[in-house]
């Protein structure tokens, strides 16, 4: 008979698990929504990039230069994505300036920077 024992969940399954609420929430704000559904206009589309453009924005500009990041990350400069998006938007066509962020985002710590590094790398990489 096998073992019935229960193994622990990876680091990377209780991330999953931890987060999976969270983004059930954020798929629900209207930007998100309306281009998570069966018909996406360009509209929709450079709407919610311009909901995303303030954000990377000051996260970029508080955990990619927070001290010791360099160090860790030597390509930092690389990875920076705040400029596409901006670009993307000029693509599109759409010139609205984009919505104030309603609180503070930086990072408290070398990890806490690095944490939200990994967050944007990740949903730079797709998936909603």
């Amino acid at each position: 008979m096998a073992d019935d024992h229960i193994l622990p969940l990876s680091f990377r399954d209780r991330l999953r698990r931890y987060g999976r609420d969270l983004h059930r929430k954020l798929e629900q704000l209207p930007r998100l929504a309306a281009v998570t559904g069966e018909e996406v206009t360009t509209r929709d589309y450079a709407s919610c990039l311009c909901g995303f453009l303030p954000f990377w924005q000051r996260l970029e500009g508080s955990a990619y230069e927070y001290p010791g990041v360099s160090t860790v990350l030597p390509d930092i400069a690389e990875r920076r994505k705040s400029e596409l998006l901006a670009a993307d938007l000029a693509a599109l066509g759409w010139f609205s300036p984009p919505p104030e962020l309603e609180s503070d985002i930086a990072p408290k710590s070398l990890h806490h920077a690095l944490g939200c590094m990994y967050v944007l790398e990740g949903a730079s990489l797709g998936g909603i």
